[in-house]
């Protein structure tokens, strides 16, 4: 729904501010789960995968993001 939207919003937003990388993935899967239709989302979970060493997690984010339309 667009209220879910909008409080993932609001997590992203969170995840943005996070210093430590467990705070920005825990607010990014949250987003996700609340609006886990957004491309968008999908690939910045994905480039904090690549970060972290976790590619296979990430290859599976941009895939995500590419079915979804991105």
């Amino acid at each position: 729904s667009s209220y879910e939207c909008g409080e993932a919003q609001d997590e992203v937003n969170k995840a943005n501010e996070a210093i430590d990388s467990a705070d920005k993935l825990f607010h990014l899967r949250r987003a996700l789960r609340l609006c886990p239709n957004n491309s968008s989302y999908h690939t910045m979970l994905g480039d904090l995968y690549l970060k972290l060493g976790r590619k296979e997690d990430a290859d599976f984010e941009f895939g995500e993001a590419r079915r979804l339309g991105l």
